[in-house]
């Protein structure tokens, strides 16, 4: 069974269930093959490190999908779950590494990332996307699949194209505010 998670717990960004309602909606509209909607609220972790906690062994089986709640669902979701490696990301607008925003992977593959996890990481690192790429070798999706608002479609939303998938909203403005 494919699993479409997102994380809802309180920390940077005061996301709600709102948020969470309005991305189940997104999901259900863009992806046709049967799936469970799963949302992480009992994170020990705050913020976007609760994002760790997806990789707990045994959380999950089969194929996981993850959105952050700041995304905005645009194209197929079927292709992105189809991706064929085990762990795939959002290519980073800025950075090296994967876009934590987006990312799919096999239950049980990317434990690690939960077990070397330590809460000194937070101290160390910017974020939980610094440690997914440190301790996991993630491939990146098709850059045009995942766009970001500000950097790639320069805050204009009638550039979106056929191929888009998910569009990322890093930092502001989110969705909801434009």
């Amino acid at each position: 069974m494919i699993t479409v998670a997102c994380c809802c717990v309180p920390g940077p960004g005061n996301y709600t269930y709102e948020h969470v309602k309005r991305l189940q909606l997104q999901v259900a509209e863009h992806l046709k093959q049967p799936y469970q909607f799963f949302c992480l609220d009992d994170s020990p972790l705050p913020g976007y490190w609760a994002k760790i906690s997806l990789f707990r062994p045994g959380r999950f089986t089969g194929r996981v999908l993850y959105l952050d709640l700041d995304v905005t669902v645009v194209g197929d979701l079927d292709e992105v779950i189809g991706y064929p490696v085990m762990f795939a990301g959002a290519k980073d607008p800025l950075f090296q590494g994967i876009n934590s925003s987006v990312m799919v992977w096999d239950a049980g593959t990317q434990n690690h990332i939960f077990q070397k996890f330590t809460p000194a990481v937070m101290e160390r690192m910017r974020g939980d996307q610094d440690w997914i790429n440190k301790v996991s070798l993630p491939s990146k999706f098709p850059k045009d699949w995942f766009p970001s608002y500000k950097f790639d479609l320069e805050r204009d939303l009638s550039k979106v194209s056929a191929n888009n998938k998910v569009i990322l909203f890093t930092g502001k403005p989110k969705p909801w505010d434009i």
